[in-house]
């Protein structure tokens, strides 16, 4: 068609879409086309192909990319998400790796429990009810270790926890006795008890809220020690020997003895005196002198 009479020929105004480009197609200036993932503009007449962003035949309209599967994308791992922070990896293996993260490693918000009252497994506590916890804690401590002064009147009435000091005063009622020490009082649910600890034993009694049980004493490794001592037995007569224990007793303690032998007839072993650091002992030998153990057992009441 002619140009009429009065008119110019302007330049081409706005994009001719042409399709996925075909190699052997004749293009014009501001043809659009699409070619391995990303659109072209031809900038001039009969542009040299096939399209590439060069400046001179094509220009970008949209950037994208070739590859229509993610495992055929190199992607930067810049968190070290599949080992080391900055390392090429393939986007499907990134992809998967933050997936499972998300699905299987995170804490979901509907997870998150404000209160200490949750029985639902896989419910985790928010931060602030850590400093509640302290604050319990720190509470019941307080109440165990104060030092809520001297018992006076009567064991009985002691039912806070706390720990409370004893002098051993016998005109105090229901005590565990002229013992003298520290009154530990624990309440728990449904009982309170009561303990008392001195060097050498503890005593204990429990309250149910109506009734309040006998005291009762722990034997400790300070009340009970025992051994086999060795004695060179003189023959047809006693021989007396000394043993010294492992640990002094805070008072006297009783002593029981045995000879060890298969003729307690002709062997036998008594005690004969003691102290609170030792105990003499005789043995009666019926035979020839000979080496004869003894065991000894002594308890403090």
């Amino acid at each position: 068609m002619s140009i009429p009479t009065g008119y110019e020929k302007l330049a081409v105004i706005g994009i001719a879409w042409k399709g996925e480009y075909a190699q052997g197609t004749s293009y014009k200036t501001m043809n659009g086309v699409y070619y391995k993932g990303s659109t072209y503009v031809a900038l001039r007449d009969n542009p040299t192909g096939p399209p590439a962003a060069d400046g001179a035949n094509w220009q970008y309209l949209a950037k994208g990319f070739e590859q229509q599967l993610l495992s055929a994308v190199t992607a930067l791992d810049t968190s070290g998400v599949l080992g080391q922070a900055g390392a090429s990896v393939g986007g499907q293996a990134l992809m998967d790796a933050i997936a499972d993260k998300v699905m299987t490693k995170l804490i979901a918000k509907s997870q998150i429990v404000n209160n200490l009252l949750a029985t639902e497994p896989g419910s985790v506590l928010d931060a602030t009810q850590g400093k509640a916890l302290k604050d319990d804690i720190t509470s019941l401590y307080s109440d165990l270790v104060v030092d809520r002064g001297a018992v006076t009147g009567d064991f009985n009435n002691y039912r806070s926890p706390g720990i409370y000091r004893f002098n051993g005063e016998p005109s105090i009622l229901n005590s565990p006795g002229s013992v003298a020490g520290n009154l530990e009082v624990i309440v728990t649910t449904g009982y309170v008890i009561q303990r008392i600890t001195v060097y050498d034993r503890t005593h204990t009694r429990r309250y149910n809220g109506s009734v309040w049980t006998d005291w009762a004493s722990y034997v400790t490794g300070a009340d009970i020690q025992s051994g086999i001592a060795t004695v060179n037995a003189a023959a047809n007569g006693t021989t007396e020997f000394t043993v010294n224990f492992p640990k002094p007793f805070s008072k006297y303690p009783e002593v029981v003895m045995s000879a060890v032998t298969s003729r307690p007839d002709l062997r036998s072993a008594a005690p004969l005196s003691r102290d609170t650091q030792k105990v003499t002992g005789v043995v009666y030998n019926g035979t020839s002198a000979s080496e004869l153990s003894v065991f000894w057992i002594a308890i403090a009441k």
